[in-house]
């Protein structure tokens, strides 16, 4: 019995234990009744790390190096543990961050917002069963550290998934352990789906230049994978493999498998090498197979592997150079690359679905990283590989330095198991009782992992002129200046865009609206602001969407109420056809272009077939805006205000108009207007609307009863509604009744056409 179980059997840890100690230990070997893999998708020789499957839930509430709260005091509990976050935001350490006791599961995918971010010192793993997932580690050189971004030392059975590295003075994610005692190093270790970048090359390390991969050196029968991962902008060891002890103490040696990785801009000739020769040589065993390597500005030469370890042995196959795939798979491998070396199969490591290089290299690409939400790094990183640019770096000031992350409220869970309380009811669980440790269908994962995996199980697609690309914005960004369409792939894509490009196109490939999700969960109360809180921000003209969603589930996620925009549009010529906009207070804001000097030139924006929905100004702006055959919805709120809109001037070419609209109601939304006057000459005029919401006959509400006097400035007017409150004779004083010679005037093409003619088309 191991000395971790001793004491968690003798009741001595912290507090929970006396539940854990019913559980038993795992065994030496990773062996369990039944193959449970650390999460679907897990492969290689860490996919049965059992993380801290079972134990507590623990909570990361702060960014703080050390106290309560902090992912330090989380990981140094010595208990089974599953990390969860209720924060995002980069993790300023103070000293290296050390995984010493087992099992534990650091769920980085839980982070709301733009995830979690570790600098200044290393994340150390030393202990058995550890599951990494969407976590980043970027070193940097402010506070002097020598040392890698990640260092997996010592363990059995670990897997990193999805972790984003760089900036590192030492080696940037190295496997390494010099095994003077076997039974202190690690075995059994998977990194997938992974961004290995832009270690410092010339900073602080005690022997000069040193930019470097990995180093992944073990040996006496360990077995190492690493699969779909991204090296890029490294001057040497992409990777660097080994085993550190000689035969004559280990005539096993190690096994490695390297698989579906792409490699980029390695400095000079070679990308990986094995430079243990002489007395030094060892045993040791590797596959590279379906690999991407790709020249980049700083690689002189094209060899895959440089070989000097007189006792190695290796498998080269389905590995491709610059796009083309050799006729002999050893042509790109140099050294002492002859006769034994060649092994005639593959080296049995684990099990790796086979992914050929072309195929993966845009699978890698599109996902690898943290990439849940991908920080400004990891994109320009993967843009660089796809537009064959980029350098080595010598400080993380070169590149710009860490990027800000974004936080968001993290979604309500009122017995904190860890689960969200919406996603427990979907699931069937009880949202007041700590369910987590249970397996609800017997499937093997706890109802945690269960939620854990759910929030990764689907990553959508978004490809431009057949190129995929991992997430929306890394998309728009790759657009040339004259914009283009994009697909969206059915999902949910949660990020925070702006869109900048004229003539840009987002186009949902669902079914319906409901099938393809742009969210965000910031408001005014967590960006500074309410201008800063949208979802999706256009500002390039000639703008199109059709047939997709556009949410802010700031009010699903938190318990305080505040302006949170779904869309703001500023764009001119902007169409949205099949669009849905969800939100609560200040849905979409619908506005003009800010100009040094006036007159401004009046942006249009043409919504059909559109629905939208709110409670408070939930349209709100100061454009020229159609709506047609658009169903306005509101939700459950005591007074639900429509319109807000901005007219400062009664010449001011701006207005609201609805044309042939519907408004309906939650049975909670009690009283409805059809808007109040943000500015004192708001123009706002509903035509042939079809009202079944509880309409308050006034119609129109002043800003601020008692305060404000806008209503009699402001123009109000409506022509043949029909549906419940209809009458527009009980409707407050000031408000018009259009004749239908007065409501041509504001038909579509009339309203819309401006000095250039335009006509809006359905995208």
């Amino acid at each position: 019995m191991s000395k971790w179980w001793s004491i968690a059997l003798s009741g001595i840890a912290l507090g929970g234990l006396a539940a854990c100690a019913t559980r038993q230990p795992p065994e030496t070997s990773g062996a369990q009744s039944r193959e449970v893999l650390a999460f679907p998708g897990a492969e290689g020789a860490g996919r049965l790390s059992l993380g801290g499957r079972g134990g507590r839930v623990l909570k990361v509430t702060n960014l703080n190096d050390t106290g309560p709260g902090s992912l330090r005091a989380a990981i140094e509990t010595q208990e089974p543990r599953i990390i969860v976050f209720d924060v995002s935001g980069t993790i300023a350490l103070e000293s290296p961050l050390r995984i010493a006791a087992p099992r534990v599961t650091i769920a980085g995918q839980t982070a709301p917002g733009d995830g979690i971010t570790l600098k200044n010192h290393e994340l150390v793993v030393e202990a058995d069963d550890v599951v990494i997932r969407y976590l980043r580690s970027r070193l940097g050189d402010e506070q002097g550290a020598e040392s890698d971004a990640i260092w997996v030392r010592s363990g059995r059975r670990i897997i990193l998934d999805h972790v984003s590295a760089s900036w590192s003075v030492d080696e940037t994610l190295s496997v390494n352990n010099g095994f003077r005692d076997p039974a202190d190093g690690f075995y059994d270790v998977t990194v997938q789906w992974s961004i290995i970048a832009e270690s410092l090359n010339n900073s602080l390390h005690v022997k000069g230049p040193h930019g470097y991969g990995s180093l992944i050196a073990g040996g006496f029968g360990t077995r190492i994978s690493f699969h779909h991962n991204l090296w890029a902008h490294h001057s040497g060891r992409n990777p660097r493999p080994g085993n550190p002890a000689q035969p004559d103490r280990d005539p096993v040696g190690a096994f490695h498998d390297y698989r579906s990785n792409v490699f980029y801009n390695w400095g000079g000739e070679h990308a990986g090498y094995n430079a243990d020769t002489g007395r030094k040589a060892s045993i040791v065993r590797y596959n590279f197979v379906d690999n991407t390597y790709i020249q980049g500005p700083q690689s002189t030469g094209q060899v895959m592997f440089a070989e000097s370890n007189e006792l190695a042995q290796a498998w080269f196959a389905g590995n491709t150079m610059n796009g083309e795939m050799p006729g002999d798979p050893w042509r790109h491998v140099t050294g002492k690359s002859q006769g034994r070396y060649r092994l005639t199969e593959a080296v049995e490591v684990a099990p790796v679905a086979r992914d050929p290089a072309n195929s993966a290299y845009e699978r890698v690409l599109n996902y690898a990283g943290a990439s849940l939400v991908r920080d400004a790094v990891d994109r320009r990183v993967v843009q660089s590989v796809r537009n064959r640019n980029g350098s080595l770096i010598d400080s993380q000031k070169d590149v710009g330095g860490w990027p800000e992350l974004r936080s968001l409220p993290p979604p309500q869970d009122a017995d904190n198991d860890g689960m969200p309380d919406a996603w427990e009811r979907e699931h069937g669980l009880n949202p007041s009782l700590d369910d987590s440790a249970q397996d609800a269908d017997g499937d093997g994962y706890t109802n945690i992992e269960a939620y854990l995996n759910d929030i990764v199980s689907v990553q959508p697609r978004v490809t431009y002129n057949g190129v995929a690309y991992g997430s929306l914005q890394e998309a728009l960004d790759a657009l040339p200046e004259g914009g283009g369409e994009l697909l969206l792939a059915p999902g949910q894509y949660r990020e925070k865009l702006s869109i900048d490009k004229s003539k840009v196109r987002l186009r949902g490939l669902g079914q319906r609206p409901e099938d393809v999700v742009l969210v965000w969960g910031d408001a005014a109360a967590t960006a500074g602001g309410t201008f800063r809180s949208a979802t999706l921000h256009v500002s390039g003209d000639d703008f199109q969407a059709v047939n997709l969603t556009i949410q802010n589930d700031y009010h699903l996620r938190a318990t305080t109420q505040s302006q949170a925009v779904a869309l703001s549009v500023t764009a001119d010529r902007a169409v949205f056809d099949r669009v849905r906009l969800l939100g609560a207070q200040d849905t979409l804001y619908a506005g003009a272009k800010k100009c040094a000097t006036e007159p401004c030139p009046t942006s249009r924006q043409y919504f059909r077939d559109c629905y939208i929905e709110g409670h408070v100004d939930f349209i709100f702006g100061d454009s020229k805006a159609f709506f047609e055959r658009c169903h306005l919805h509101a939700i459950a709120h005591d007074e639900i205000l429509i319109t807000a809109h901005a007219r400062t001037a009664p010449d001011q070419d701006k207005a609201f108009v609805f044309d042939h609209c519907r408004i309906t109601g939650d049975a909670g939304a009690r009283s409805i207007y059809f808007g109040r006057p943000w500015r004192d000459y708001a123009a706002v005029i509903f035509m042939n609307t079809r009202i079944d919401g509880n309409l308050h006959p006034d119609g129109w509400r002043e800003w601020t009863p008692g305060k404000t006097d806008r209503l009699q400035r402001a123009y109000y007017a409506e022509f043949q509604s029909t549906g419940r409150m209809a009458d527009m004779k009980r409707r407050q004083p000031h408000a018009q009744r259009l004749s239908p010679a007065e409501a041509q005037q504001w038909q579509r093409d009339r309203f819309l056409k401006g000095n250039d003619g335009w006509t809006p088309t359905s995208p």
